[in-house]
């Protein structure tokens, strides 16, 4: 794959929102019934500009990947360095999110009760959050912010070379239980404070009220990465035909429970991204 990959950066920033699809399906002899579709987006922060795209072609050995319209490939793992990858990059260099395929958890977290099927949408069931990734060795990191890093840092470079310092220095000292050279990674969280809804013509005054709650701003081009070209969502379609597709709401703010930082070892980036082999009891 061409360009750079979020590895190859001092640090990685990314952002995770969920979203929700609105659909009505009218009934003659009863009320009207609602529905609605989680969706879980992301969006890499401070990535470099992308020059090019890799398009969806039918002799592509991938098949890992869906199509949009427009054929260009939308990513099941976009820190893939395959053809899969061809559409977060797109969305990269747009400044725009991409949706999380096939991850319920990641789903669950931003979207929980629409997920488990309870969700009443009322502004407060969507969340939104930033994380931001940092590798150093401990005396690095001061009270608060970020970690003094050299020139030429990358992540990558230190979550490798991490694994075999810290190794290096509990197999040297292994009584010692504060090493200041000893590399860490830490992740730190924070909110998302704006959220976005558009509605449709067939929308009915109940839905924009509902779509718009707590002051969530219009702006339907925010939501045209889960679009197709006829203004509807291309994943996950409504169950029943009849049903009208009548707007989209995105969330904001902590999902319960969040925390604002924690720490981990290098070596449980690198086997959560399958670069590193499980060590079972380390």
């Amino acid at each position: 794959a061409s360009g750079a990959q979020p590895l190859d950066m001092p640090s990685l920033q990314l952002e995770l929102q969920g979203l929700a699809a609105r659909y009505r399906l009218s009934h003659k002899e009863a009320e009207d019934s609602v529905s609605h579709k989680p969706f879980a987006s992301m969006r890499w922060v401070n990535a470099p500009a992308v020059d090019q795209h890799l398009k969806c072609k039918s002799q592509d050995p991938c098949d890992s990947f869906l199509c949009h319209d427009n054929g260009v490939a939308f990513s099941l793992n976009p820190f893939a360095e395959r053809c899969e990858d061809a559409h977060w990059k797109e969305s990269v260099e747009a400044g725009k999110f991409w949706p999380v395929l096939n991850d319920v958890d990641l789903e669950g977290a931003v979207a929980p009760t629409i997920t488990a099927g309870t969700f009443d949408l009322d502004g407060t069931n969507l969340f939104g959050l930033k994380m931001e990734l940092f590798c150093a060795p401990k005396k690095d990191f001061g009270p608060e912010g970020s970690p003094e890093v050299k020139e030429g840092h990358t992540l990558k470079k230190c979550l490798e070379e991490g694994v075999l310092t810290n190794a290096k220095l509990h197999s040297k000292e292994p009584w010692k239980l504060y090493f200041p050279d000893e590399v860490i990674v830490m992740a730190r969280f924070s909110e998302i404070t704006e959220q976005q809804f558009f509605s449709t013509e067939d929308a009915k005054e109940e839905d924009t009220k509902a779509l718009s709650a707590l002051d969530a701003a219009k702006d339907k081009d925010f939501f045209n990465f889960l679009l197709n070209k006829d203004g509807k969502p291309y994943l996950k379609k409504p169950t029943d035909k009849d049903e009208k597709f009548v707007g989209m709401r995105a969330g904001k703010g902590y999902p319960q429970g969040t925390l604002e930082e924690v720490f981990f070892g290098p070596h449980d980036v690198l086997e959560a991204l399958e670069l590193m082999q499980e060590s079972y009891g380390r």
